[in-house]
């Protein structure tokens, strides 16, 4: 039944007031990437982060295997009593190139990046009255890239998985919402980046994004933070692009020279694009 917006507005005055409680944040994929600067951007903002990864010394868990959902999530509840927001952040560590993925590693890309996001979501509301879940996508979830297939469907299914929480969620106003990463250079990877040797593919990239630069982890974790905030409670079930414009598909093709001046497909520049990004990231 609708409850009106009378009763809309009580709730959201009632969760603005637990802005005075320290909230708890389960990340998941913590310990590296964009997953730590996610962790680290909601600690000071004020949240208490449970950091989950293979390796973390509290909440350890490897996402592949079953089960695991529940025990991150009962184990959060024991320590901290609560889960006010979950940042689905954990893929499948071994990247692989598009075409040459094993059996193994298309299990481990949608058993991490779909499955255990979905349980660990489904789980995590009943134990929550408000708040929100943010699943971290990819644009690759509207077209193909050098990444392994099984990467990237398990990026395109985030998006129907959210919608499923959101709608599961709505019922204890809890909201769901996904970000579509672009090109993220991860703060680890800076340095390497902006290193003179790395010219070319650093040249490469700033001439797909229409904002001159690729996206850095910071600003995915503050997009994260936004859509878990107060200020998003009225969004769910939708999807936030953060890409400096990547994504604009007729810039991006300029740019890489892929439709020249007389509207003929080249494609040379885009190759030559492909070519870099693939020993940039080892595949």
């Amino acid at each position: 039944a609708d409850l009106g917006e009378p009763y809309a507005r009580e709730l959201d005055a009632a969760f603005r007031g637990l802005a005075r409680v320290r909230r708890v944040a389960v990340v998941t994929g913590a310990g590296r990437g964009i997953g730590a600067t996610i962790a680290r951007v909601f600690e000071e903002s004020g949240y208490t982060v449970a950091r989950c990864n293979r390796h973390a010394t509290e909440f350890n868990a490897d996402l592949a295997e079953p089960g695991a959902a529940a025990i991150i999530v009962a184990e959060v509840i024991r320590k901290h009593g609560r889960i006010d927001v979950l940042v689905n952040n954990a893929r499948a560590s071994i990247r692989r190139r598009l075409g040459g993925e094993t059996d193994a590693d298309w299990d481990a890309d949608v058993d991490v990046g779909l499955r255990a996001a979905y349980f660990l979501g489904r789980m995590a509301i009943a134990h929550m009255q408000g708040g929100a879940i943010v699943n971290i996508g990819s644009v690759t979830a509207d077209f193909v890239s050098h990444e392994s297939a099984g990467y990237q469907v398990a990026k395109a299914g985030t998006m129907g998985m959210t919608r499923a929480l959101a709608r599961i969620g709505a019922k204890r106003w809890v909201r769901a919402n996904l970000v579509l990463a672009g090109l993220v250079i991860r703060d680890e990877d800076r340095e390497r980046y902006e290193a003179e040797s790395n010219a070319a593919y650093r040249q490469a990239v700033e001439s797909i994004h229409p904002l001159g630069r690729a996206v850095s982890a910071e600003a995915i974790a503050r997009a994260a933070l936004f859509l878990a905030s107060d200020d998003a409670s009225f969004i769910t079930g939708t999807s936030l692009v953060v890409d400096g414009g990547m994504t604009m598909a007729s810039v991006a093709d300029y740019a890489l020279g892929r439709i020249d001046e007389r509207g003929n497909v080249g494609g040379g520049h885009l190759r030559h694009a492909e070519r870099v990004a693939a020993e940039w990231w080892g595949v």
